[in-house]
């Protein structure tokens, strides 16, 4: 790690070298699209960068502040510049989130994420579409004449599209990427069934809840009566969370960097409550990029990730995060932390996945153990979360604002489907928790051998071995409240 930082050091160095000699030959702003080796789009990422709006004189600008601004301090700015393009320059999950801690977790911590059943009729006033989805999906998944889905297919409604996360690659290079897991073999996507709950406001508490849950989760199937009918039947339209619009998002390199390897978390820059009354419009969120133990088993860093999902395309519009927007993030990500854990320690799980709710529930169980062989002090009902986050002063927190993460071929915002954020909170809890070695749901759709396995990033630690586990706690910078 050490190592990794002096080299990222020595990169930045660099970087600010390169600008500062580029400019001390070639003052003229404009021009430096040359100083990225990149398209005169960069433009756009200097204006935004240096504070400017598209209507400032890009020269004159800049004319001014090499007259006021120490140039050192200049050339350093617009080598940060280059640090985005190269990825080096984007904070990373460690950076922005380096220190962990054990928190006890109560009810609440999952009941302030659900939203309330009697609000769904009026709550959508964005989008129509996320209304009839989710109002057709509860009807059909309290009718206990109807039976879950095996379907994997997405919902079509309005021809409508995912966001398109990251660009700077035409959309047949972009992945969709599942949220709440598909329907697979295994059915990992049934241990979702309390996001669920929260994501529809339904009840949860008895078996009845939670075979309406499931079917909530995967949409329903009218009842028929054997035969041929059995096989024929489909899906009752609009039902389904994981099979809806708004459980998508969509860039490159998903596949490997959002669901088979933790590389990538996305977090919604809400309050729990703002999530909860989300409308169907858009919002902003944080993406940060692993550079941990996920990225090191891959022989890579967060600023390769970076690039193979096209965070530091210039054609990717970003800004970088305030102390505010990074508040909200870590709250968002440590209740959803929390509300698994509640769920999971003190809940039935589904019948359909009843063996990986108790893997799941065993490694929380091993996690806390394993805690208390470095903190006698941890208590019961606890679970490891991020503590509050640090904003690095020399690297650009990715805040990417979903009104400008249009596909291809739209110009307005209708025929988008934002991700519903607190499906977006959950899964990015998922992916947090899975660097740590520790896991509280499903992280995606089975592989094709159907194993119900889950390969848990991070350090490699078998479920009950607690002295290995100890070991791991200790190597990654774990932080204990005293």
């Amino acid at each position: 790690q050490n190592i990794n930082h002096e080299q990222q050091t020595t990169q930045r160095s660099n970087n600010s070298s390169r600008a500062s000699n580029i400019l001390r030959r070639r003052t003229d702003i404009s021009s430096l699209g040359c100083l990225f080796g990149g398209p005169p789009i960069w433009e756009a990422q200097i204006r935004r960068f240096l504070g400017m709006n598209e209507t400032e004189d890009l020269r004159a600008r800049f004319a001014a502040t090499m007259s006021t601004e120490d140039h050192v301090t200049l050339y350093a700015r617009l080598g940060t510049i280059i640090g985005i393009q190269q990825g080096t320059a984007l904070a990373s999950m460690q950076d922005v989130f380096p220190h962990r801690g054990f928190e006890q977790y109560t009810s609440p911590d999952f009941s302030e994420f659900c939203r309330e059943c009697d609000d769904q009729e009026t709550q959508y006033t964005d989008s129509e579409s996320v209304e009839a989805i989710y109002s057709a999906t509860r009807s059909a998944a309290l009718d206990p004449e109807n039976a879950p889905s095996t379907s994997n297919s997405t919902t079509s409604i309005k021809k409508l599209r995912p966001v398109l996360l990251t660009k700077g690659a035409d959309d047949a290079v972009a992945q969709e990427a599942h949220l709440c897991p598909s329907t697979g073999k295994t059915l990992k996507s049934d241990t979702w069934i309390y996001v669920g709950a929260a994501v529809l406001g339904m009840p949860f508490q008895g078996k009845e809840d939670r075979e309406a849950l499931t079917r909530a989760i995967r949409g329903s199937y009218p009842p028929v009566v054997g035969g041929e009918e059995e096989r024929k039947r489909t899906t009752i339209g609009l039902t389904g969370i994981n099979r809806s619009p708004f459980n998508f998002v969509a860039f490159a390199a998903q596949k490997e960097w959002f669901d088979t390897k933790g590389g990538v978390i996305m977090l919604p820059v809400m309050t729990v409550d703002e999530a909860k009354r989300w409308d169907g419009g858009p919002y902003s969120i944080i993406v940060l990029c692993n550079d941990g133990s996920t990225a090191r088993n891959c022989h890579c860093t967060a600023a390769d990730i970076a690039r193979h999902i096209h965070l530091n395309s210039a054609e990717t519009v970003t800004t970088d995060a305030k102390e505010d927007d990074i508040l909200k993030a870590h709250e968002i990500l440590k209740q959803a932390i929390k509300a698994s854990a509640f769920v999971l320690e003190t809940m039935e799980g589904p019948e359909t996945a009843s063996e990986l709710w108790k893997r799941y529930r065993k490694s929380l169980l091993t996690l806390r153990s394993g805690g208390r062989g470095v903190d006698a002090s941890i208590p019961d009902n606890s679970v490891q979360v991020p503590l509050p986050p640090i904003k690095p002063t020399d690297k650009w927190i990715v805040k990417i604002d979903f009104r400008n993460c249009l596909p291809s071929g739209l110009s307005g915002g209708d025929d988008v489907a934002y991700p519903d954020p607190i499906l977006l909170a959950f899964k990015s809890s998922v992916n947090w928790t899975r660097e740590y070695n520790f896991q509280l749901l499903a992280e995606a759709e089975p592989k094709p051998d159907g194993s119900i396995h889950d390969s848990l990033e991070g350090v490699s630690v078998s479920v009950g071995d607690e002295k290995s586990l100890v070991s791991a706690l200790s190597a990654n910078s774990l932080s204990l409240p005293r």
